[in-house]
């Protein structure tokens, strides 16, 4: 017996709700998959942003910290220059007290004492002293 259209297009209707059922599960499988999968993406992007907000607080934290130490160091030399500084005027001051302290002596050691008495000799030590002071 052949079968009349209507039969046919029945059977049709059938086998395509079928398969149209069988697309609309697959649809769903694939749409709960992919959620999760999206879901877990979302997970991974939020940890991800928040390892890159800490990491660039940790390199405003190192350049500040690095800033702090470089001026320390700056000031460091600048201290160490104005005391280098200050100890070479000093020394060049102490050079020339010397060499003024050694022409005194030079010129005490030179003179002779005058005087017959120990009294006069130890006075006019006392005066060459006093005058070599001045």
């Amino acid at each position: 017996m052949i079968p009349v259209f209507s039969e046919i297009r029945a059977q049709a209707w059938k086998f395509g709700t079928i398969g149209l059922g069988i697309v609309s599960l697959g649809l769903g499988v694939t749409v709960f998959v992919l959620d999760r999968h999206a879901d877990k993406l979302q997970a991974s992007l939020t940890t991800c942003n928040a390892n890159l907000t800490t990491a660039r607080n940790n390199v405003t934290i190192l350049e500040a910290s690095i800033a702090a130490q470089n001026l320390s160091i700056q000031n460091l030399k600048d201290e160490s220059k104005r005391r280098t500084d200050a100890a070479a005027k000093a020394l060049v001051e102490a050079q020339k007290r010397t060499r003024v302290a050694e022409r005194r002596v030079e010129t005490l050691r030179d003179r002779p004492i005058e005087g017959s008495t120990l009294e006069a000799r130890v006075l006019s030590v006392d005066g060459m002293v006093l005058e070599t002071i001045k």
